[in-house]
């Protein structure tokens, strides 16, 4: 259902030749022709993630104001500059993050040992293990 291997802070989808990665607080998109720049996040950013169906994905290090430590995920539309959702429940910021190969779903690990998976549809947590 998933791919092999690991997000990172620098992604490439190939068939748009994009570049895509986290510079602090932001998302970076990079082509040839143009650098488009995603805002949105409360804290670092920590990894992305880019979907075969045009979807990013970007986590971030745990909020310094946030008392629970939880740590959002943002999903965006390649070609827009607003986030079309947010995804909540990784604890003291987002380790990894990828998409299925079908781009309906999207799994995410915490830096405290917590795996999430996240209906893409409904925008909802689907299932959650802590190791």
């Amino acid at each position: 259902m998933f791919r092999a291997g690991f997000s990172s802070n620098a992604g490439f989808h190939s068939k748009e030749k994009m570049f895509i990665y986290g510079a602090g607080r932001n998302v970076i998109i990079d082509t040839n022709d143009n650098q488009m720049q995603l805002v949105g996040h409360d804290s670092t950013v920590s990894c992305t993630c880019v979907s075969n169906s045009l979807l990013v994905a970007s986590g971030q290090l745990a909020s310094p104001g946030n008392k629970n430590y939880d740590s959002q995920v943002i999903l965006w539309k390649i070609g827009t500059r607003d986030p079309i959702g947010r995804l909540f429940g990784l604890k003291e910021g987002v380790k990894a993050i990828i998409f299925s190969n079908d781009s309906r779903y999207l799994a995410g690990v915490s830096f405290k040992d917590q795996l999430i998976i996240w209906d893409l549809k409904t925008q909802t947590e689907m299932y959650m293990k802590l190791f």
